[in-house]
């Protein structure tokens, strides 16, 4: 649908934006829904969809990364937005995404001082492996 309208692309935005927001914290599942039919559209029908991200829509992806509590969600979250930087980089709807991504991953690197951090590229699988120790913190 989201293929043949530009209208429908821009309200599947919105939609996605509204399940993916983290008053549905005690859904989990719509968030993770909503995630995976992100990833799907952003797939195919493609740029047709992704022209339609906004910036509410990033401050509502960067709510669920830094605010939310379901671990699958989580999880699937940081596979899409590693997805959207290695294999949809030349998209330039999804730049905005990509751009909050590469912010919150050197922000990630800067607190975990005392330990490596693993981005796997693999769309498959992707850790984060964090140290105990942080900035403030004076290692033994």
């Amino acid at each position: 649908m989201c293929e043949s309208s530009p209208a429908a692309a821009k309200e599947a935005i919105v939609t996605l934006r509204k399940q993916m927001d983290t008053k549905n914290g005690l859904k989990p599942y719509r968030q993770y829904n909503a995630l995976m039919l992100l990833r799907i559209l952003a797939d195919n029908p493609g740029p047709i969809f992704t022209r339609n991200i906004d910036k509410a829509f990033v401050t509502t992806l960067k709510s669920l990364w830094r605010d939310g509590r379901d671990q699958s969600v989580r999880q699937l979250l940081q596979e899409t937005l590693e997805h959207f930087e290695v294999a949809k980089a030349t998209d330039p709807g999804l730049e905005p995404v990509r751009e909050f991504w590469k912010k919150e991953k050197e922000q990630i690197r800067k607190y975990f001082v005392c330990c490596d951090i693993v981005f796997e590229t693999s769309c498959t699988s992707v850790v984060l492996t964090f140290g105990v120790l942080n900035a403030n913190q004076k290692s033994a």
